[in-house]
């Protein structure tokens, strides 16, 4: 509890709050300095690993959220201190906790998505790409674009809930929704589930000769997630839906080597 003569007066209460507001602002500014310092000299010094890009991902929500830190712990002491003589601030802590507890939950869910996000494009750029494996640079393009989604939907569901909301209705609904979206892009969605078999397995590589068994044969040219490109012997473009690749017999002539038996028919 805070001393007497602090309640009685009617400065010392705003006046307390906006030293308290003051301070977190101070250490706030301290720790942007630092991690200032520490990331022009990483910079410097390593510029595209991986501590420098997470720091740099890390300093402006830290600094942010230490600067509504001491906005809500100023507004907390000065409801503590002057509530008793204004009616208007009876109450209103409950409302800043909601408020603060809202804001650490999208502070969490914002460095969760960019760290993924430098952490995954990290990867790609540094590891997947200097070991030549194609299925990484394949699979997280598309984990990267839906992570973000998937962490604020999460994050938004905790905040409701922290906030008395009740979200049963809300997840039968996204039940309800999500059913009726599945069956609106069956088509798209069963190319790109067809087309995460035909890249995990890889059977089928780029610069392989295929052939669908009565349909089209070529090189491979690309494999992607919703169709796979082929060159035909005519130097023309197949693009064939890869949920036709699953249900389709498909030769591989590179495959296990790409040496090829042909027939040709002599006369004697």
């Amino acid at each position: 509890m805070p001393p007497d003569f602090i309640k009685e007066s009617e400065l010392w209460g705003p006046l307390f709050a906006l030293g308290v507001f003051g301070a977190m602002l101070l250490v706030a500014t301290i720790v942007q300095v630092v991690m200032g310092f520490i990331l022009r000299h990483r910079k410097r010094a390593t510029p595209d690993s991986l501590d420098t890009h997470i720091l740099a991902t890390v300093k402006g929500p830290l600094v942010l959220l230490l600067a509504i830190l001491g906005l809500f712990l100023g507004f907390l002491v000065l409801t503590e201190l002057t509530s008793s003589r204004y009616d208007v601030l009876d109450g209103m802590d409950k409302w800043a906790r909601g408020a603060w507890t809202v804001v650490v939950i999208a502070e969490v869910a914002y460095l969760a998505s960019h760290l993924t996000q430098v952490l995954m494009a990290w990867y790609i750029r540094t590891i997947a790409t200097r070991t030549g494996t194609a299925l990484e640079t394949k699979l997280l393009p598309p984990v990267r674009r839906m992570l973000p989604v998937i962490i604020y939907g999460v994050a938004a569901m905790i905040a409701l809930d922290s906030l008395n909301v009740s979200i049963s209705p809300l997840l039968a609904g996204f039940g309800i929704g999500g059913l009726a979206v599945a069956l609106a892009v069956q088509a798209p969605l069963g190319n790109f589930f067809a087309g995460t078999f035909v890249v995990t397995e890889g059977e089928v590589k780029i610069g392989d000769f295929i052939e669908l068994d009565g349909g089209p044969s070529g090189y491979v040219v690309e494999v992607g997630w919703r169709s796979t490109k082929v060159r035909s012997r005519f130097n023309n473009l197949v693009i064939i839906p890869n949920s036709k690749m699953v249900d389709s017999i498909v030769t591989n002539y590179y495959s296990p080597t790409p040496a090829m038996n042909v027939i040709v028919n002599w006369g004697v």
